[in-house]
């Protein structure tokens, strides 16, 4: 039977000294008692003891303590106690004030509080057993929402895995099938030929779904964040698109799509022995064609394509709105479209490109959301993008940016020694790759013909 690891829960501790009264409104307060913090305790945690508003407030006064319905009283009174916990577990939220720890080994540091069953408490040296195979936890690579990853050992076949845990959730259970589903499905394909993740099987530990993938080194995101976002080499681009190109052939050609390319689903395989050989990972939003539901969200907001924001039919195309969007930011140092929302990412999108065209806007489901149509006796009927904020707010927050072509202008400064030609095809493929008709946006097998892809990494002597 297995026993979970003790539980240290570290937490700021008060003793009745200082009487307060914090107002919550015009009429109602809370009476408490507490010690009046140290200075350093302030300094650390600033903000710990400010009392909750909106919802918590409410809450609170639902639950007054000895208050009856009616009374003429308008004070309420709580435990300290009361006050603290609900205090502590607020701040949970936003810090981490709880640990798991056994003594001797490395555990996971939760950013809230534990729940039973729901959070699985890894600790290094543990073994996770599937059917076929024992995984010894060797360390902890990261933590997200979805759960847990971490290095492990096949202890059959020595090899060094990574393991990916998912947390327990109700609301996940059927995502964690559709991704199983879509694993097993690309399983027919090779991993290494198509540049996508190799994964292994599943299994379920303590309730919880573990997946094995083939252990790969640091993503594009850390590495570009470890320099300091310094642009890459025009080969090293030419060369990171050529494989990205060949895993979107690869899943168009089984009618698939990512749907969520960023650069921290973009793997490297190896910086040492292969320091350009990158890999597509994630493929827990990726959907066949001809499931996705009409008006449905995929992708992160700065890549996001805007037939996706519209409400338009979805295609493979998606993928390529956001390679283009990901390539940019290789060289630009930023998102080419920074944005909040899906408003503000059609009004930067408008700074690079023509409106979408009449066509399409007349078949978005969600055009009415963000675009109006003029009077049909106006000269200039048609749709026109609705003005949510103020154009001065607006301005500030999303600078105005030039078209595509006037890339040429900058890419000169960011490579100044390089050949304007290769400059001109670089500019030439991402236009192709960024057309916001999806119909005329370049397929995979485009990009590979294009010659800053097909013809680049033979001009400077490369070969993967």
């Amino acid at each position: 039977m297995n026993h979970l690891p003790s539980v240290d829960i570290v937490c700021h501790r008060t003793r009745r000294e200082k009487k307060e009264i914090l107002e919550f409104g015009p009429t109602q307060s809370v009476e408490r008692t507490q010690k009046e913090m140290q200075a350093p305790a302030a300094e650390k945690v600033p903000g710990r003891w400010k009392m909750m508003r909106g919802r918590r407030i409410s809450n609170l006064r639902e639950r007054r303590c000895g208050a009856a319905e009616g009374s003429d009283s308008q004070e309420v009174f709580l435990p300290l106690a009361k006050l603290i916990y609900m205090h502590v577990v607020s701040s949970l939220e936003s810090e981490s004030l709880c640990t798991l720890s056994t003594p001797g080994k490395k555990t996971v540091r939760l950013n809230r509080m534990p729940h039973p069953e729901k959070d699985l408490w890894v600790e290094e040296q543990e073994v996770l057993t599937s059917t076929s195979s024992r995984y010894l936890v060797q360390s902890f690579r990261g933590e997200g929402s979805f759960g847990k990853v971490t290095t492990c050992l096949n202890m059959d076949t020595k090899q060094t895995v990574a393991v990916k845990i998912l947390k327990q959730m109700d609301y996940n259970m059927v995502g964690t099938e559709e991704e199983i589903a879509m694993l097993q499905r690309l399983k027919a394909l090779d991993p290494d030929k198509c540049n996508i993740v190799r994964w292994f099987e599943h299994f379920v530990h303590r309730g919880h779904t573990c997946m094995v993938f083939e252990m790969l080194d640091i993503s594009l995101f850390d590495f570009m964040s470890a320099r300091h976002q310094q642009p890459l080499s025009l080969l090293e681009i030419s060369v990171i698109t050529q494989q990205l190109a060949v895993a979107f052939q690869a899943l168009k050609a089984n009618g698939l799509i990512h749907a969520d390319l960023k650069g921290d689903n973009i793997m490297f395989v190896n910086q040492r022995e292969q320091p350009l050989k990158v890999k597509l990972i994630d493929f827990g939003l990726a959907v066949p064609v001809s499931e996705v539901a009409l008006g449905k969200t995929f992708q992160a907001l700065p890549y996001r394509a805007p037939e996706v924001v519209l409400g338009l039919p979805i295609t493979e195309a998606i993928d390529i709105w956001s390679l283009g969007c990901v390539i940019v930011s290789l060289f630009l140092r930023d998102h080419l479209y920074p944005c909040r929302s899906e408003y503000e990412l059609l009004r930067v999108i408008m700074r690079t490109h023509e409106p979408p065209s009449e066509h399409l806007l007349n078949n978005g489901i969600k055009s009415h959301w963000y675009f109006t149509t003029t009077d049909e006796d106006s000269p200039h009927h048609g749709w026109r993008l609705k003005e949510f904020y103020t154009k001065p707010a607006m301005e500030e927050d999303t600078p105005p940016r030039a078209p595509l072509d006037n890339l040429i202008d900058l890419l000169p400064l960011v490579y100044p020694e390089e050949d304007e030609d290769i400059l001109l095809e670089l500019i030439d493929l991402l236009k192709g790759m960024l057309t916001i008709d999806p119909d005329l946006r370049m397929t995979p097998g485009d990009i590979l013909q294009h010659p800053y892809v097909s013809l680049l990494p033979a001009y400077y002597g490369h070969s993967l």
